[in-house]
């Protein structure tokens, strides 16, 4: 089982912490059985699920993120009552409150500890816990050039060209850099070469993992990019996976 096939619930043990979570999937289950009527509510959390982890896992045309577990996410509460009273039936009182007082605890306790672990801090496994934490921030690289963007170009009536991103970080850079979409040539729209042609960028902002190395019209020599016969330089000062370039006049 690779990773994606077990993305979902790992966002759901994080996010909704494990008892919350745990409890919430096994009222889901009895309400299934049990509760015929609820089975649309079940049906409308577990199929996108099912959908996408096909995409991801099977197609491989998804790439799984946080953000798309949202929706499914805030049904598995909805069953909290369900699959407590299945999860102590025929327990006596210790039993219940213990599942309570735990439940209760990790429900406090996860999120604070996650928050503080990657609050402002980069690299490794913070990286990767960041997209479920409570104090989730955009990676400095990021911000770093949608600043530089925001100022250098966006203020002075210019344009810029931006690569995608597997990880959806240049949805991220394009809000934030403050230009307009008449001012933008993203790799990630069909109209790119429209784009390129109309705003004539100034800048191009290309990523590591980004798809516009693979653009038959793009051409990198060391620290010159040409882009359909316009060469732009890389500028220094930024940080990877981000790379900054600056048309030649």
């Amino acid at each position: 089982m690779c990773i994606r096939d077990r993305f979902w619930p790992g966002v759901a043990l994080f996010t909704l912490t494990p008892g919350v979570a745990l409890l919430g999937a096994v009222g889901m289950v009895k309400a299934w059985k049990q509760h015929p009527e609820t089975r649309w509510l079940v049906a409308l959390a577990v199929v996108p699920t099912l959908y996408f982890t096909f995409r991801a896992a099977v197609m491989l045309s998804f790439v799984p993120l946080a953000r798309f577990t949202v929706t499914q996410l805030v049904l598995l509460p909805v069953f909290l009552a369900p699959g407590f009273a299945a999860v102590v039936a025929g327990r006596g009182a210790f039993a219940r409150r213990a599942v309570v007082g735990v439940t209760a605890v990790l429900a406090v306790v996860m999120p604070v500890a996650l928050g503080i672990y990657t609050f402002r801090v980069e690299g490794g496994l913070h990286d990767s816990l960041r997209p479920v934490s409570p104090t989730s921030t955009n990676p400095v690289a990021v911000m770093q050039v949608a600043r530089f963007l925001k100022e250098e170009v966006a203020a002075r009536g210019g344009a810029a060209a931006v690569d995608d991103d597997p990880r959806y970080m240049d949805l991220q850079l394009a809000f934030f850099s403050g230009l307009p979409e008449m001012r933008l040539a993203r790799v990630r729209w069909d109209t790119f070469r429209q784009r390129l042609q109309d705003a004539k960028p100034d800048v191009l902002v290309r990523f590591d993992q980004g798809n516009l190395l693979k653009d038959p019209g793009v051409r990198l020599e060391g620290r010159t990019l040409t882009l359909d016969g316009v060469a732009y330089v890389e500028q220094d000062g930024f940080l990877a996976p981000l790379h900054v370039y600056r048309r030649q006049p």
